[in-house]
């Protein structure tokens, strides 16, 4: 049976805790693109292009920031195939140990059997 956008977002999730790049290449498409909200640490923020470019210039980038992970609480599906997930980014931060404690909510895109996108919530 295939797995459905939820279990695909569990799976997801669970790769970048661990950054696991070989469960990241299965899960996500070659041309997924991603957005990271502007003024992220390290300058990670912006539109990237391309599953390895979202690991090396974004995901990777929070992750010398941080030791953090997030956490989908809610993973609800919407109108257009899309999925939403909603959950909080915990963790401290590698310089000073500040606590991160951030809600977020993101929109991941699929086309089967792989995401395509991650959005911000608007």
């Amino acid at each position: 049976m295939a797995d459905t956008a939820a279990d695909l977002a569990q799976r997801l999730y669970e790769a970048l805790a661990t950054g696991d790049t070989d469960a990241l290449a299965r899960i996500l498409a070659p041309d997924f693109v991603s957005s990271l909200a502007d003024g992220m640490p390290g300058g990670v923020g912006g539109v990237h292009r391309g599953a390895d470019r979202m690991w090396a210039a974004g995901w990777a980038g929070i992750g010398r920031s941080f030791a953090a992970r997030a956490e989908p609480e809610n993973l609800l599906a919407v109108e257009g195939g899309r999925l939403l997930v909603t959950g909080r980014y915990r963790g401290v931060g590698r310089r000073g140990g500040s606590t991160l404690d951030a809600a977020f909510v993101q929109f991941l895109e699929r086309r089967a059997p792989r995401f395509t996108g991650r959005l911000p919530g608007r």
